[in-house]
């Protein structure tokens, strides 16, 4: 994360540990101690970010490898199919677009004579995409048999957009489910909430007893635990 994420994340990872810990234990003690889970906070925001980075690179390798085969059906080889994409890419994404990059880096190689091939196996290591794997697999063994790497690419093309089209259909279908799952998270804080402003004095053990404090405690362990399951759920993967 870069600092201004990091300061972004820090201060909403606080606010989030110290208002969840005051509404279950109303307690300056414990909302101190909280702050300790702030570390895991950035931690579980930084896989976020980088899944959704991970995300949109593909979504640019899907369209960098697209424009690749169209201009390999033209005629062109595949070391100038490299070279013509960044600008289509910087047209769609912008230039500062990871794919863009990464194609202008593999173009810079390739005027140094690193065999394409290779260019691709570094790509695929580095970004750790299954997809961009499999196609520098499928790239390197038609390189290698002397094949028609046109139509060999076009085919790897169009099943990675068949898995493609598949997960944004399953994605679409679980929109709706994410939106449910996420006001069902907050529904029992906003019922502690309530009941703490309406009528305090009901809950009032909860806070001022052992015991109470240790039914609080089961309670937001199982608010967690089911949190951690209900995202699990909406998580599917092609």
């Amino acid at each position: 994360m870069t600092p201004m994420e990091t300061l972004h994340y820090s201060v909403q990872g606080t606010l989030l540990s110290v208002s969840i810990s005051w509404v279950f234990y109303k307690s300056v003690f414990v909302c101190g101690v909280s702050l300790l889970s702030v570390v895991f906070y950035l931690k579980y925001k930084q896989e976020q970010l980088r899944k959704k980075r991970l995300e949109l690179l593909r979504m640019q390798f899907r369209d960098g490898i697209v424009m690749m085969a169209s201009l390999l059906s033209a005629g062109y080889s595949p070391e100038n199919a490299v070279a013509k994409v960044p600008a289509e890419l910087e047209m769609l994404w912008g230039k500062d677009a990871d794919m863009a990059l990464e194609f202008h880096k593999m173009s810079n190689e390739l005027l140094l004579n690193r065999p394409i091939e290779a260019i691709w196996n570094d790509f695929a290591k580095r970004s750790g995409m299954e997809e961009a794997e499999n196609f520098a697999q499928v790239f390197a063994i038609v390189k290698r048999s002397g094949g028609n790497v046109s139509l060999i690419i076009q085919w790897a093309v169009q099943r990675l957009n068949q898995r493609f089209q598949a997960e944004e259909q399953i994605q679409t279908m679980l929109a709706s489910r994410k939106y449910e799952q996420k006001i069902m998270n907050s529904i029992p804080i906003i019922i502690l909430v309530y009941i703490n402003i309406s009528s305090p004095e009901m809950i009032s053990s909860m806070y001022t007893t052992i015991s109470g404090r240790i039914i609080m405690t089961i309670c937001l362990c199982i608010y967690l635990v089911s949190y951690g399951l209900a995202k699990k759920i909406v998580e599917i993967e092609v």
